[in-house]
């Protein structure tokens, strides 16, 4: 198992998501071993799905109730996961759907995250894969009860309204990414 996990990882970080600058780190965190938070409870491997509507021009983004931030929906990669699995069971626990990763695509960014000192959270770091999901959001229908487990609230907020809304500078930069490819 954690060889296709990390097999699965190493593919996805040489892609050219990122600057070099951030691809090495990724490659030196994945040397290391210990991919999960369940293996390393400071530093792990995250997925993140972000919601957009190319046509309305906005993003789906919550206040998450641990870091207290305005994110894109996400999680941790767990033991034995592929991200790519990870982000399709994050997807059916956070919106409720069952997706084809087909239609999401491969990754297009990686970021790193120096969470900061939080009672609620025992990260350090995360290393950030992100995968962007084209909805539109007249029909998107998350489930309404999975949505308050992990955030205070959701909402659709134009592009400028959610890089007002986010302070996390990943979420900023998958954003201007999103802004970027719906043009």
């Amino acid at each position: 198992m954690r060889d296709k996990q990390t097999q699965a990882t190493r593919i996805l970080i040489t892609q050219q998501l990122a600057e070099e600058k951030i691809t090495k780190a990724f490659l030196t965190r994945l040397g290391e071993g210990a991919l999960t938070r369940d293996e390393n409870p400071a530093t792990h491997f995250c997925v993140f799905f972000a919601g957009y509507d190319p046509v309305a021009k906005q993003v789906f983004l919550g206040h998450h109730k641990k870091s207290g931030l305005w994110l894109f929906n996400g999680g941790h990669i767990d033991q034995g996961e592929t991200p790519t699995e990870a982000l399709k069971r994050e997807i059916r626990e956070e919106w409720g759907i069952r997706v084809s990763t087909k239609t999401i695509g491969a990754p297009k960014l990686l970021t790193l995250t120096h969470v900061l000192p939080n009672p609620k959270i025992s990260c350090t770091h995360h290393y950030d894969i992100w995968y962007f999901v084209r909805l539109n959001k007249e029909t998107f229908a998350p489930d309404q009860a999975l949505l308050p487990k992990e955030f205070h609230e959701t909402r659709w907020l134009a592009f400028k309204e959610g890089r007002h809304l986010a302070t996390d500078t990943n979420t900023h930069q998958a954003i201007r990414y999103i802004n970027n490819i719906s043009r």
